[in-house]
């Protein structure tokens, strides 16, 4: 019988088969995909696109501009950006310029003030896409498994159904990885998303689609999970807010629970680490932590690194609230970024510092203008 190889021998054979796959990467990225003039999207030239929600909806209830204007203007940019990031997987532009003249009409029937709307509707007329993985009802829902190409919602997920109740309006669904599984957001039904600030690099995932639109303004609002990262990954490779709220799904109790023994053993770890952050961080303190080991790598890249999603998923297993920070371009044109952590429920905490270092860094940079 042969003797087991050494760990040594065994590290060398993953460093082989890395760098083989790295070839075959480069390879990809030299013939494969479509060819654009520009390795980025455009500036945006539209002042509402520079907007927030908040200010969108305060806007809209103001009468200052028409719904259909706001939403009509993102119908554009996603026109003109769309094809080259491949965010968006099934536009809903037509129901979506029909909600919104809707609202247009209710505004103009003056049956509320400005402050019964703000309470009603917070996000009156704001245009907003959803994870193709979430139910957004009459839009297809396969979450890219090849198997569910034709599944189609009948209903709309909790989280969608209640921001549609506050007022937003679905503009598109967007790409992710198959079943959700890998943090480049490609599969066999929609193909791969492209990184808007070089497109030869990933958008991560699995919330890639979101990550993307929402960088190259395509979107003000974008509805992502995040069970190891699904969410902040994106968000940081895109250069934009992310937010992992507490409490959030037990990651590894799900996989372990058949092996009592390892499951004890990760229960324990877990359980120990989460003690010493809580008592660390109190009831008033942040964790600043790096959100990824390099900023977003090029398309194929993360096949020879698998586990570095574990910078972001160690949150999901402690059950810790965590915001994903932009902060800048590098000097490369890529964004830069920070996880903020804090204690359990201290949600608003790691918001408030994200907003703080936002101001002091910069936070967003429109893709194309550098």
């Amino acid at each position: 019988m042969a003797p087991p190889l050494t760990a040594r021998v065994q590290l060398l054979l993953l460093r082989a088969a890395g760098f083989l796959i790295g070839l075959i990467g480069q390879v990809a990225r030299a013939f494969g995909g479509p060819k654009f003039h520009s390795r980025t999207t455009g500036p945006v030239s539209e002042p509402l696109l520079l907007l927030s929600g908040i200010q969108l909806a305060k806007l809209i209830r103001q009468r200052k501009v028409k719904c259909v204007d706001v939403v009509q203007a993102y119908i554009n940019r996603i026109k003109d950006v769309n094809p080259m990031i491949n965010g968006i997987v099934k536009y809903r532009f037509e129901e979506a310029r029909k909600e919104a003249h809707a609202v247009d009409e209710r505004l103009a029937e003056k049956l509320e003030d400005e402050a019964t709307l703000e309470k009603k509707w917070p996000f009156l007329g704001v245009p907003l896409t959803v994870k193709e993985a979430f139910q957004l009802q009459g839009m297809p829902n396969s979450s890219g498994l090849v198997n569910r190409r034709d599944a189609i919602s009948k209903s709309d997920a909790t989280v969608v159904a209640l921001l549609k109740e506050a007022g937003a309006i679905p503009i598109g669904i967007t790409n992710c990885s198959e079943l959700c599984m890998w943090y480049e957001s490609s599969n066999k039904i929609y193909g791969r998303s492209n990184n808007p600030y070089d497109l030869q690099h990933i958008v991560g995932g699995s919330s890639g689609g979101e990550g993307c639109t929402l960088a190259a303004a395509c979107s003000v609002i974008g509805v992502g999970s995040d069970i190891g990262g699904s969410i902040r990954m994106p968000a940081f490779f895109n250069g934009i807010f992310g937010h992992k709220p507490s409490p959030g799904l037990a990651l590894l109790e799900e996989k372990l629970k058949y092996n009592k023994e390892k499951c004890k053993k990760f229960k324990a770890v877990e359980e120990s680490l989460h003690k010493e952050l809580v008592e660390m961080l109190g009831d008033d303190g942040v964790f600043l932590y790096p959100s990824h080991p390099t900023v977003a790598p090029k398309h194929h890249v993360p096949l020879t690194r698998p586990f570095n999603f574990a910078y972001t998923g160690v949150f999901n297993a402690l059950g810790l609230p965590v915001t994903q920070c932009p902060l800048g371009l590098n000097a490369k044109g890529l964004p830069l970024g920070i996880q903020v952590v804090a204690g359990p429920f201290n949600d608003h905490l790691t918001l408030a510092v994200a907003q703080y270092l936002e101001k002091s860094f910069g936070g967003w940079v429109c893709p194309g203008k550098i």
